[in-house]
């Protein structure tokens, strides 16, 4: 241990000059604790890309036969080596990763006005220990057999991207850091090409090597796309997307798409108000409020911060007491707290708020209006306990049209209870409540394929009602890719207008093969999404919606995948139970299984090369 950290003495003391310079420069830049997760991810992805390297040069330098026999070949246990070099590389990345990240917090927290929730103290951790997961993967990577083994680093990847508690996200972290380390502990022994005997040990190394595959053989399947853009064929980037799509339906703007709805109905009054359209001022709404903020999330998803323009004043949250706080935008002066009736009242928010439009709080259930002229907050719109938001609420005027998950419900002023002192805001009584049966407007997260999936809403007031047109495919899945439109009277009645499916931007095969690849590790990438609590108001299932296209699909490359692994343990030495025990995993892996299989597993030379290699003739 000791010769080892005074070898990378100058490594560690460079990276962490560099480390601490980056964050004070970017937090002088911004408010680094108050970003969203791609600049926490990119951070994390940074230490563990610098952290792999190190182990690829660490332990490749031992990696020549004489130096690996001068390493191991002595009196001490390897186990015992193997436990050294990763107490070396877990204080190293600790002065390098932890010890920075913890000391710029310390010194925003307490010198400084910078808003430092508790949570944030835990990520100098989530740093340290997938640094380490990436050293252990680098481990792994330089002493496998073959070096394609380095693509369990996904696995510590895989586990980062949740949005769930922090403490549960470090949960699953260490998890896999703790896989990785029995892993590399199996690769660090005298002999380097000694086969595998235990199945046990066999089960272990396969699990991690298999969903670090099917990332890359879904990846490489993205790979479709670069074709196409090569080509110049793809959907998103041609001048004119291909018509009767979804790429162009999501793209028109809200007149143009109703209009064309409306020439596809077959009413009497279709005509009139499509020469209405250019008088009307329709809206449009993506309906993508899948998932909401949760309490002290790792990685949050959403920015939780307003400005008072007229005041300079910026409210920021606090998961800790679950209020606002405000800060001036000039000075930096602290402006007290925002709860849930408003400024200075100490009542705590139940669930973290999504800010939008400049004026509204949302949490998956409630509706706040913020009226700055009275310092309040007015709670406008509450749901049943089986209801969510899918959306944020489209405003007309006085009236609010929110879209939830059992349908769309309409919002005006109450006159009754209306305070001439507020300003524009005024507390909203339910006008309306329109269902449309035998629509499924969400579903289910983790059920990436199903039908029914709403992506977006337009609308437009008419003299006597609205029209609606609802266009599914925010998960694509063949003919559930189509659009509604509905006219809803003065009274509330629904009516469909026109329904009109539309065309596969890509082909079914591409859109799906996330899960026909290998139906069993689809449900395990989806397992954290699920399990944790990431925010998602609707319920989930790792499984997915197989249609009978995909599910033909999976099995019949399960199937061809068992074959293969059948044809390929011919020329080997492996007993008949290990032999099960890979045909069992084939058959429920599918296509990264057997390629596990083919790297972890070696194969007998062929009968003329053997001859050839012990002196007998072919």
């Amino acid at each position: 241990m000791r010769s080892e950290l005074l070898r990378f003495k100058w490594v560690t003391g460079l990276l962490t000059l560099a480390h601490v310079m980056t964050l004070v420069f970017l937090n002088r830049l911004a408010d680094m604790q108050q970003q969203t997760y791609p600049v926490d991810r990119l951070f994390m992805l940074t230490y563990m890309a610098v952290a792999f390297l190190w182990a690829i040069f660490q332990i490749g330098s031992y990696r020549k036969a004489s130096k690996w026999l001068w390493l191991l070949h002595r009196p001490v246990p390897h186990h015992t080596m193997f436990a050294s070099m990763v107490a070396v590389a877990a204080i190293n990345l600790l002065i390098c990763v932890f010890v920075p990240m913890l000391a710029t917090l310390l010194v925003l927290d307490f010198g400084s006005d910078r808003l430092i929730d508790a949570h944030r103290y835990g990520m100098p951790v989530h740093g340290w220990v997938l640094a380490l997961s990436a050293w252990l993967a680098g481990v792994c990577a330089v002493l496998s057999v073959r070096p394609t083994a380095a693509v369990v680093l996904i696995v510590p990847i895989w586990l980062m991207w949740s949005f769930a508690h922090s403490a549960s996200v470090l949960f699953t972290e260490v998890l896999g850091m703790l896989v990785l380390l029995a892993i590399a502990s199996t690769q660090f022994k005298p002999n380097r090409d000694e086969h595998v005997r235990s199945n046990a040990l066999v089960v272990l190394t396969a699990l991690p090597l298999q969903m670090g595959l099917y990332f890359v053989l879904v990846i490489a399947a993205i790979g479709y796309e670069f074709l196409m853009m090569f080509a110049g064929t793809h959907p998103l980037n041609m001048p004119v997307p291909p018509r009767g799509g979804y790429t162009e339906a999501v793209r028109q703007e809200p007149a143009e798409l109703l209009s064309g709805l409306l020439a596809a109905s077959k009413d009497e009054r279709a005509a009139v108000w499509a020469e209405q359209m250019p008088l009307l001022t329709p809206q449009s709404i993506s309906t993508r409020m899948r998932s909401y903020p949760v309490r002290h999330q790792a990685y949050q998803e959403r920015i939780v911060q307003w400005e008072d323009s007229k005041q300079r004043i910026e409210w920021t949250f606090s998961h800790d007491d679950m209020m606002f706080h405000g800060r001036d935008v000039r000075s930096g002066a602290s402006k007290g707290v925002w709860g849930v009736k408003g400024f200075a009242d100490p009542t705590p928010f139940a669930q973290v708020p999504t800010p939008f439009d400049g004026q509204y709080l949302l949490t998956p259930r409630v509706i706040y209006q913020i009226d700055l002229a009275q310092q309040r907050t007015l709670e406008q719109v509450r749901l049943a306990d089986d209801e969510v938001f899918i959306a944020a609420p489209l405003t007309f005027g006085e009236q609010v049209l929110a879209v939830t998950s059992q349908g769309m419900r309409l919002f005006g002023p109450d006159r009754a209870t209306y305070d001439q002192t507020a300003g524009t805001v005024r507390q909203l009584s339910e006008r309306q409540v329109w269902r449309i049966p035998g629509v499924p407007f969400v579903q289910a997260m983790g059920q990436t394929q199903g039908a029914g999936s709403l992506s977006r809403l337009d609308a437009a007031e008419l003299v006597d009602g609205w029209l609606i047109g609802l266009t599914f495919g925010g998960y694509y899945n063949g003919e559930s890719i189509r659009q509604i439109l509905l006219h809803v009277d003065a009274q509330g009645a629904v009516q469909v207008l026109a329904e009109r499916a539309l065309q596969n931007d890509f082909p079914v095969w591409y859109e799906t093969v996330a899960w026909w690849l290998s139906p069993v590790h689809f449900a395990v990438r989806h397992a954290p999404v699920v399990l944790l609590d990431n925010g998602i108001v609707q319920g989930a299932s790792v499984w997915g919606t197989p249609d009978a296209a995909q599910l033909t699909r999976a099995l019949v490359l399960n199937a061809a995948s068992v074959l293969l692994a059948l044809w390929w343990m011919r020329r080997t030495a492996l007993q008949a139970r290990r032999k099960l025990l890979w045909l069992v995993m084939t058959a429920l892996g599918g296509l990264p299984a057997l390629l596990s299989l083919l790297l972890i597993e070696k194969r007998l030379p062929k009968p003329s090369q053997a001859g050839a290699v012990a002196g007998v003739p072919a």
